[in-house]
């Protein structure tokens, strides 16, 4: 049926319900929030749903339950499921947010809120340097989504121009905002030199892995 025939079926079977009556007030109490979202549930289970698993994989709108990574991606608490394939739940993939790590939310050039509490923490096993199977150190990592961060704040160099670094004598930027106010990003293999030559104050950046 096309999308006039269904939107035709629905209202008659709005004016039907709404013609009952009960015993207790002589009307029928119509739920229509309840209505519409069963009405849309079976409508897109029927029309869009893939017809496969390996479809689901790459569907731009939907995922299974069972198909959501659970140390990348958050599914709102309150999402509903929209439908359901082969017995597993079918959500909408706008309903899920990415999960990452302070140092990879820093890399984006944001950073995790003071007050904010980890969506889910996930514990990894690093062999040691060794590589003694042995040896695994077991390691927390916890994991934040965006609403959870903010966009990294630089700080400015001292009042002497001094820049201010890290415990290494360096700065990280893995992003333009994180560059210090005032100041600009060079690579250049001669930026050293020059900058000792014309006695301009600098700090060494670590820009990647």
């Amino acid at each position: 049926k096309n999308d006039k025939d269904l939107e035709s079926w629905y209202n008659n079977v709005l004016n039907i319900i709404s013609c009952q009556f009960n015993k207790d007030n002589g009307k029928k109490n119509l739920k229509i929030d309840d209505y519409e979202d069963k009405f849309m549930e079976e409508k897109l289970s029927i029309e869009t749903f893939p017809d496969s698993i390996k479809d689901f994989q790459t569907h731009p709108k939907f995922i299974l339950s069972s198909k959501i990574p659970v140390t990348k991606m958050y599914l709102n608490p309150e999402a509903k499921h929209v439908g359901f394939f082969k017995n597993d739940k079918v959500f909408l993939r706008e309903d899920l947010q990415a999960l990452k790590s302070k140092n990879k939310w820093l890399r984006e050039g944001r950073n995790v809120l003071e007050t904010a509490k980890p969506k889910k923490v996930v514990k990894n096993y690093m062999l040691s340097k060794r590589g003694n199977s042995n040896a695994n150190e077991n390691v927390e990592t916890e994991l934040f989504t965006e609403d959870q961060t903010e966009v990294y704040k630089p700080t400015k160099p001292l009042p002497n121009g001094t820049i201010i670094t890290n415990k290494f004598g360096n700065i990280e930027i893995y992003h333009p905002n994180m560059i210090p106010i005032d100041c600009v990003l060079i690579e250049h293999s001669l930026v050293i030199k020059a900058a000792d030559f014309l006695k301009i104050k600098y700090a060494k950046a670590v820009i990647g892995w």
